[in-house]
């Protein structure tokens, strides 16, 4: 992305393993963003991902998206500016936390994403639902009368092969 200080990126490979001896290359997709951890049920995959959002120029609001391609191909928005989730109160990051369902079985499925401002943690996942706890430190805690400055937010993701839906934090 344009003027982004961190830019990297996470790649996800599929093999086609039908003939052990001669595996090949069936997919490659390319992420915006870094690696935090996956989970994998039935045929889909769920990658987890961070994309930081340090800018030092002017950007258009467009060039911020998450992207994702195919192999060699141009690029393509992950969402769009309004699927952005915010949830006022609960994330002060400009980060991007993504999770993306891939389905491995069918090598041109696309790819289903969900997008909300907050930053990577711990993943745990049933076959159901998929939870990411977000650890916040706040390093100005003794300025505040209350609290320890030290929260964690819990992300649920509800799963259903690639149908993935952003259901709330807690």
């Amino acid at each position: 992305t344009k003027g982004n200080y961190y830019g990297g990126e996470t790649k996800m490979y599929t093999l086609d393993i039908s003939d052990k001896s001669d595996s090949e290359e069936d997919r490659v997709l390319t992420f915006a963003g870094y690696y935090s951890d996956s989970r994998k049920i039935d045929d889909t995959v769920y990658l987890i991902m961070n994309q930081y959002n340090y800018y030092w120029d002017e950007v258009v609001a467009e060039e911020a998206l998450p992207y994702y391609k195919e192999g060699d191909s141009e690029p393509e928005a992950l969402v769009g500016c309004a699927d952005i989730k915010y949830v006022p109160g609960a994330i002060s990051t400009t980060d991007y936390l993504m999770v993306s369902a891939v389905d491995i079985d069918t090598s041109s499925a696309d790819v289903e994403t969900e997008v909300i401002l907050g930053s990577y943690g711990t993943v745990y996942s049933s076959t159901d639902n998929l939870y990411i706890a977000e650890p916040r430190y706040d390093y100005w805690y003794w300025y505040e009368e209350s609290g320890s400055g030290e929260e964690t937010y819990i992300h649920n993701f509800e799963l259903n092969g690639t149908d993935l839906n952003y259901e709330g934090v807690g």
